[in-house]
């Protein structure tokens, strides 16, 4: 059984976002378009990021750190045995929890 999510938001500067969780391949691509051109990348693939205009298109590799989550597991560590500000508070979570409902139709 496949199962197909696909989502609209509409943002506050007339910004749309579609996400499709239930495809029946996989594609990691984001494209951002504005009225000269769009952004294109990827959020977890090794792809190079495409800048793209009616005149031109340029490509900028920018490799990915080697460990993407290290900085929140070392901020983590911080506040539970340095004592330093949580980064992870609650208004995150809740904000998170909202687009996911938002992006299954539970609200």
């Amino acid at each position: 059984m496949e199962i197909k999510v696909k989502s609209y938001f509409l943002f506050s500067m007339k910004i749309v976002g579609s996400w499709n969780f239930g495809c029946s391949f996989r594609e990691d691509k984001v494209e951002i378009y504005g009225n000269k051109g769009k952004i294109v990348f990827s959020v977890f693939d090794e792809n190079p990021i495409q800048l793209i205009t009616e005149n031109e298109r340029i490509i900028l590799d920018i490799e990915h750190p080697e460990n993407v989550q290290y900085y929140h597991i070392k901020n983590m560590r911080d506040f539970f045995f340095e004592g330093k500000e949580n980064p992870s508070i609650g208004k995150f979570g809740l904000h998170t929890s909202w687009v996911m409902d938002k992006i299954l139709g539970s609200i």
